[in-house]
């Protein structure tokens, strides 16, 4: 028997459509030729700005938070999907800056709005770093998306990260805006013992 397809079924249709044509077009583009990444971005976006409303603003999420582009978060213009996007690229980056820039004018106090602390526990679980879960002070904010069933403190970001023990994998280290890399100097540690690759600790 044959389904009927909605209005509101073929724009999602479409909409898929684009994003995952600008997610495929930007990965081939970058496997085979290696260079040019502005030049199909700057095509994303343009494909992107082709919707509108929150079609618009996700469509640009997704394609900044493939490429890891904060200034892309920046153009989306509803306040949810922005700092959502900014956070997003901070848990993927391990760069902070999306973080802060949260508390930004454009958005601050926005209802709609993810706070700083969200983004700030996101990366310090994702990235096992019990450093940035105390950073946190005396923060207490309720459960969001980005952290699903537990309220954002400092006591329940630690208490999400299990590293640093024997048989653990090793916290990470931080420098003043991004998680530290692997390889760098004090990436990683164990108890006081810093390690530049370690993954497991002793």
């Amino acid at each position: 028997m044959k389904k009927d397809i909605s209005h509101l079924d073929v724009h999602d249709m479409k909409r898929d459509a684009i994003i995952t044509c600008i997610a495929c077009s930007g990965f081939i583009f970058l496997m085979v030729i290696g260079s040019g990444c502005t030049l199909i971005i700057d095509a994303a976006e343009t494909a992107c700005g082709a919707l509108s409303g929150d079609d618009r603003d996700h469509c640009l999420q997704k394609l900044a938070v493939t490429n890891g582009n904060l200034k892309i978060c920046e153009k989306i213009e509803g306040a949810g999907p922005a700092t959502k996007c900014l956070a997003l690229v901070a848990k993927d980056t391990g760069v902070l800056v999306g973080c802060e820039k949260m508390e930004d004018e454009k958005w601050y106090r926005d209802p709609e709005a993810y706070h700083r602390q969200d983004c700030v526990m996101l990366v310090a679980i994702n990235g096992k770093s019990p450093d940035l879960c105390r950073s946190l002070g005396d923060f207490h904010g309720q459960a969001t998306d980005l952290n699903p069933h537990i309220d954002v403190t400092r006591e329940n970001c630690l208490k999400n990260i299990q590293c640093g023990g024997s048989g653990q994998p090793a916290c990470r280290g931080i420098t003043v805006n991004a998680l530290t890399r692997e390889g760098d100097p004090r990436a990683y540690y164990c108890g006081n013992v810093y390690y530049p690759t370690l993954v497991t600790c002793p």
